[in-house]
Parts: C-alpha cells; structure tokens; sequence
C-alpha cells in the first residue's frame, strides 16, 4: 500500500507539469511553427509549378516560331483564299497570254483522316493555243505555292484548244 501513496503524488506532480506544459503554450507554437511551415512548402511548390509552367510556355512560343519558319521556308500556306488563287492564276495566265474563262472552287476538305492538311479543288478554263496550254501548265507546277495539276481535259479546234485544268491547293492549318 505504501507502495501506491508513493506513486499517487508523482501522478499528480506529472499531471500538473504537463497541464503547466500546455498552459505555456509551447505545444501550440510548435503546431503554430508546423502548420507554417507546411504553408510555405505549400506556396514554394505552387510557385515553383508556376514557374515551370511560364518556361514551358515560352519553350512552346519557340517551337511554335521555329515551327512557323519552317513552315514559311517550305512556303506551305497555312490557310486557302480563293482570292489570292484568282490573283495567283491571272498572273500566271497573262505571262502566257491566256485568258481564263472561268475559276471554280470546291470547299476546303481535309487531306488526311485527322484534319492536318486542308485541300481545295479549283477547276481553270481557258481557251489558248497549245503551246500557250503547255507553259501555263509548267507555271502552275513550277508556282512557290504547292499546287498540284491532277486532271487535264483537252478539246481541240482549228488553232485553238479548249482546256478544262483541275488543280488541287494544299495548306497546312496552325492550331
């Protein structure tokens, strides 16, 4: 029994020092200093995400310019405009004396199954001599942009043909 006395004031002497352990507030400060400091791990790695996140994007912007030069050295257009094909074919057709009757377009259609290239169909007649025909042909195949002739019908008079040219316009979207 004596025994239990003894162990009873140690009981309460621990007690009362960890009471007055809490009511220091030490316990507190700690979880205080804990929870700030997982706070600023918090900002320090969103920060550092966002940071990431910038150098990628001008890592992108660059592969997009390199991207868009390279494009530019190919001279693949990006987009098809009917007006710039009229243009394109009127020139080419005054270099060689030819007048063209009519310019027809198709829509613009996808070359590929997931839409990376874009075509459109243009049908050119024209009335010429056969020679004329012949350089007008060569022009197109031989134009900076990437044109090619895929049908050609050919109706001959007395000195003059009658030509029914299909040709297909290629542009490489950016997205």
């Amino acid at each position: 029994m004596n025994s239990i006395f003894r162990i009873k004031p140690l009981i309460f002497t621990a007690v009362i020092a960890i009471m007055a352990f809490f009511a220091s507030g030490i316990p507190f400060s700690l979880f205080s200093k804990l929870s700030a400091e997982n706070e600023y791990n918090n900002i320090y790695t969103e920060y550092k995400n966002m940071n990431q996140n910038i150098n990628m994007k001008g890592i992108y912007e660059e592969s997009q310019i390199n991207l868009l030069k390279k494009i530019n050295d190919l001279n693949i257009d990006i987009e098809i405009l009917q007006d710039e094909i009229i243009i394109e074919l009127s020139h080419i057709a005054g270099k060689n004396n030819i007048e063209l009757s009519s310019i027809k377009f198709s829509e613009a259609m996808p070359v590929l199954a997931d839409n990376t290239a874009l075509c459109m169909k243009v049908t050119v007649e024209y009335d010429s001599e056969f020679n004329n025909m012949l350089k007008f042909i060569d022009d197109i195949k031989n134009s900076e942009t990437i044109i090619s002739v895929t049908d050609i019908s050919v109706l001959t008079s007395e000195n003059k043909v009658h030509v029914s040219l299909n040709l297909l316009y290629y542009a490489l979207p950016m997205i």
